[in-house]
């Protein structure tokens, strides 16, 4: 199994499908828990994890150092090997923008971006890619590596994060459901 959110993610989940904690409720919906090597949390999205199955391995997109007591304690419930950040292993050091039809590429926002002073522009994304005007420029969420990005306003998903993250980039967080609110009160 590829597990591409955080390790306190699969956690809360893992945790949940064993019934091992007990978690908010439809008749205890205000219910706060507590998983250990992390924060109390409150009302987590959770169900999406009800028909996991214990696999041979679970590989991790994130890294030892990023989250260094959760996955040695989850390590010791399931095999868990970590492996990001994934979008290392694709990453190209040119960045094109694609059009909303995917045939065309548009560089005048990376022409745009490289005009700008190192540090000089904030980035904000409540998802992985977004659209720009009547254009339909799609810009990717590699963003993190542009020389000129300060910091990232995001929703915490796990991509960006990791690539945030991997490139030193100052975040600021606005988690809205999920998993995201797992990765903002973990760091």
């Amino acid at each position: 199994m590829l597990w591409v959110q955080s390790c306190a993610s699969f956690s809360e989940y893992y945790h949940y499908h064993h019934q091992l904690l007990l978690f908010p409720t439809e008749a205890q919906p205000h219910l706060d828990f507590l998983l250990p090597c992390l924060p109390l949390l409150r009302r987590e999205i959770l169900g999406q994890f009800s028909n996991l199955e214990k696999p041979f391995c679970i590989l991790m997109d994130t890294f030892q150092d990023l989250e260094p007591e959760v996955v040695e304690y989850m390590s010791n419930i399931c095999p868990i090997k970590t492996v990001g950040p994934l979008f290392m292993a694709t990453y190209s050091s040119v960045h094109v923008l694609l059009r909303g039809d995917f045939l065309k590429t548009d560089h005048s926002i990376m022409d745009w971006l490289h005009s700008k002073e190192p540090s000089s522009v904030v980035y904000i994304s409540f998802s992985s890619v977004w659209e720009e005007g009547e254009s339909g420029a799609v810009v990717p969420a590699r963003a993190s590596s542009w020389s000129p990005l300060c910091g990232l306003l995001h929703d915490c998903g796990w991509n960006s994060s990791m690539e945030a993250l991997s490139f030193g980039v100052p975040l600021v967080e606005f988690p809205q459901w999920g998993d995201q609110v797992t990765n903002a009160s973990t760091w």
